[in-house]
């Protein structure tokens, strides 16, 4: 395969495992693996991708809300969440926009998710369908700001 469709790479935080997983699975041409970047380095390598996707850990509910997933929105990329069905990114996702949940349990959900995106990427229009602006609004200097100080007077 000289041109693959899909090429996905992985910035640090290489193991063992992932490096057998992928020679055992045959996904060299597929998966590329980079060195840890600087924070910026690691934007600028999002920016350039089509999709970005953040992996969050197997559990019954998705508690945390990581700050790559609002650097991804401020990016304007979309977002390939592999989460759990219930928690902070699915609502997130299902009530702004910005991308899609694949089930973390579930590998056919994480394809089913993948051609959906990838059928959006073949029609030119994957940013449009997945935009983040109304979702990054959310996450904007003046509104966080505006909670805090909300958040600090009903304390004081």
């Amino acid at each position: 395969m000289l041109f693959p469709i899909l090429i996905v790479k992985i910035i640090g935080g290489q193991t063992c495992e992932l490096y057998n997983a992928i020679s055992e699975c045959n996904l060299q041409e597929i998966v590329q693996l980079y060195p840890p970047r600087s924070y910026l380095g690691s934007l600028s390598e999002v920016a350039s991708a089509d999709v970005a996707v953040l992996i969050e850990a197997p559990c019954e509910e998705g508690i945390f809300l990581p700050s790559k997933f609002v650097d991804y929105l401020r990016l304007g990329v979309p977002i390939m969440a592999v989460s759990p069905k219930e928690g902070t990114i699915n609502d997130v996702l299902k009530r702004s926009g910005g991308g899609m949940i694949a089930d973390n349990r579930s590998a056919q959900s994480v394809a089913e998710t993948l051609e959906v995106l990838w059928t959006y990427w073949k029609k030119g229009n994957l940013k449009e369908e997945f935009s983040s602006d109304r979702t990054v609004a959310q996450y904007s200097e003046p509104k966080v700001l505006s909670l805090y100080e909300n958040l600090f007077e009903s304390i004081l």
